[in-house]
């Protein structure tokens, strides 16, 4: 069994950022361009990190769901249901 090669802090950085992109906006719905703008870097510089926009949708949804929600205050972490909200 291979392990995966721990990603770099700019390619953590770039997944951070480009989740919520996808989350709210969809794969078609984030160019590069929009991620490398919200990165406040280059295209180069996300495929230095990411051969292909796919590959770096696919490590952005995977490590969403390694990483806890972000506020743990809400109602439906709390445990509310969501027809309460």
């Amino acid at each position: 069994m291979t392990q995966a090669t721990p990603l770099s802090e700019g390619a953590q950085r770039i997944l951070r950022i480009a989740a919520p992109l996808f989350a709210v906006k969809g794969f078609s719905g984030v160019s590069i361009n929009d991620i490398a703008e919200a990165v406040g870097g280059s295209k180069a510089n996300i495929f230095h990190h990411f051969p292909n926009k796919q590959a770096l949708y696919l490590a952005a949804i995977g490590s969403a769901c390694m990483t806890p929600p972000a506020c743990s205050h809400s109602p439906t972490a709390r445990g509310a249901s969501r027809t309460a909200l």
